[in-house]
């Protein structure tokens, strides 16, 4: 789980899915998934716009989070990322 610096979205890992949520409403709003990759971890930068999520097989994913739109993927090693921090 990772809460947006401004306690508005919370994102969840389930498997291949990155969901996220309004808080207030307790609305889903997106749903994230990357055909392919199970994720491990999140982390929201600290001014809320960019979310990076870790993969078991060593990929790193960030998306701008107003958008929804993927910004990078980068290729680590084969080793799971478990944590993320900004």
């Amino acid at each position: 789980l990772a809460f947006a610096p401004d306690q508005k979205r919370l994102a969840a890992v389930v498997g291949s899915q990155v969901i996220f949520w309004d808080i207030a409403s307790k609305q889903q709003i997106k749903r994230i998934t990357e055909s392919g990759l199970v994720f491990r971890s999140l982390a929201f930068d600290p001014e809320g716009r960019t979310l990076a999520a870790g993969t078991t097989s060593g990929e790193l994913l960030l998306w701008n989070v107003d958008s929804w739109q993927k910004v990078a993927t980068f290729k680590t090693d084969s080793r799971p990322i478990t944590a993320l921090s900004f």
